[in-house]
């Protein structure tokens, strides 16, 4: 299993909104395209930890806010199993 940290998109479009920031907006001030802004939203992509720390500046809020603990779970080979 691996642990690694992403972007919640719930928490960001919700913390959008309730700023009343839209998608323009946010990602003029977070310095990033509307299209990757969207596909964060939509779960698609996920962002740098650089991204988050400007995602969050421009809402006003601790990175934490828009993180998510991704975990992935690694299947073993088949080989593996068979041992």
């Amino acid at each position: 299993m691996q642990v690694t940290v992403g972007v919640n998109r719930f928490a960001l479009k919700a913390l959008r909104e309730k700023d009343d920031k839209s998608v323009p907006k946010l990602a003029g001030l977070a310095k990033i395209s509307r299209e990757f802004l969207y596909r964060l939203e939509a779960g698609d992509r996920d962002a740098s930890p650089e991204v988050r720390e400007r995602l969050a500046v421009a809402l006003n809020v601790p990175t934490k806010a828009i993180e998510a603990q991704l975990i992935e779970v690694v299947q073993p080979a088949m080989e593996d199993v068979a041992a």
